[in-house]
């Protein structure tokens, strides 16, 4: 889909959407929305700046029908370039039951699910964006169970980048997640199975999340493992803690802080090298994040906020620091509507 058409696309539901307001309509008229993130970065350790735009996506979302619902979405400024994002139908069989086809991000993990206008902090974990990262070509489904407060997803997808669409094969790749809930906590695991360059990686996950009392506490681990020793294994872990409080302070009506701290292993994006070797893309490292942001909340969906964090860096002895990996002082604004 060209840029050109889906912000075509954009307008016609805006003018649908205006046209219609205030109207008994069914809900298959799209219903439009998106994030605009900016982003300011100062690194504290040799005193350069970065101005940079992470995020800018559009997305537009409805149903069909009562029981089909679709979902299109684009960063048309992911730090400088446009990115077809989210292509998907979806059908609920029953009420618990549902099949979704399309290009999405795969079933696995927590951090990796958080969208851009509900980041915690201005960056994502190693998490969820070195070690797992990855939207496919492909389909899944999906149960929640009606008595009980568990649900399950999982798919096959193509093992490609979703560039490559052309491109015949015997291996899938593929993954699946469940998660329980239990009064304030939330129980997540899952196994995800890849084929970035003809190596196959092996994903598991672990996660736990408490959420009371204007508290969000979340602690992930994840572990990835390279088949034929091709490169070994990845360990990964980020906890963090986010607290809130009501504000009255002009337009703003929310202050929060926040702490975190992430790790991983030396990590390969398992491409392979001319000698059909892999190579650690991300040496290992280990990092402290702490932030706040002051917010004007309208809705869940409506918000504005201002955002500091301070992220400080270790690197084993000898390593060669990534560019833009080092201690930073950011500032972001996030609009999300």
């Amino acid at each position: 889909m060209s840029k050109k058409f889906f912000l075509a696309a954009l307008a016609v539901a805006a003018s649908l959407q205006s046209a219609v307001a205030g109207d008994d309509i069914k809900s298959y008229l799209p219903d439009f929305h998106g994030v605009l993130r900016p982003q300011y970065s100062l690194s504290t350790t040799d005193g350069e700046s970065l101005f940079r735009v992470r995020n800018a996506r559009l997305a537009l979302s409805g149903h069909v029908t009562d029981d089909f619902d679709y979902f299109a979405q684009v960063d048309l400024c992911q730090e400088g370039s446009f990115k077809a994002l989210d292509f998907w139908g979806r059908l609920a069989i029953t009420k618990e039951f549902k099949v979704q086809a399309g290009q999405f991000r795969m079933p696995f993990g927590v951090e990796p699910f958080r969208a851009p206008g509900n980041y915690i902090f201005t960056d994502r974990s190693f998490l969820g964006k070195q070690m797992c990262n990855y939207r496919a070509i492909g389909a899944k489904a999906m149960y929640t169970f009606a008595k009980l407060p568990v649900s399950i997803e999982g798919g096959v997808f193509s093992p490609y980048a979703i560039t490559i669409q052309n491109r015949w094969t015997k291996k899938l790749a593929y993954s699946c997640k469940a998660s329980v809930h239990a009064g304030d906590f939330t129980f997540t695991t899952g196994f995800m199975s890849i084929i970035p360059d003809g190596v196959r990686t092996n994903l598991v996950d672990g996660a736990i999340s408490w959420s009371a009392h204007r508290w969000l506490v979340e602690a992930e681990y994840m572990y990835e493992h390279y088949t034929h020793k091709a490169h070994k294994a990845c360990n990964g872990f980020a906890t963090f803690v986010d607290y809130w409080m009501p504000l009255k302070a002009g337009k703003f009506n929310r202050l929060s802080f926040q702490g975190r701290f992430d790790m991983m292993g030396d990590h390969s994006t398992a491409i392979c090298t001319e000698d059909a070797i892999l190579v650690t893309d991300n040496p290992a490292r280990r990092r402290i994040t702490v932030g706040s942001t002051i917010s004007h909340i309208t809705t869940k969906r409506l918000h504005f906020d201002l955002r500091m964090n301070y992220l400080k860096y270790f690197y084993d002895k000898g390593v060669t620091v990534p560019a833009a990996q080092n201690d930073q002082l950011v500032a972001e604004v996030v609009v999300q509507f």
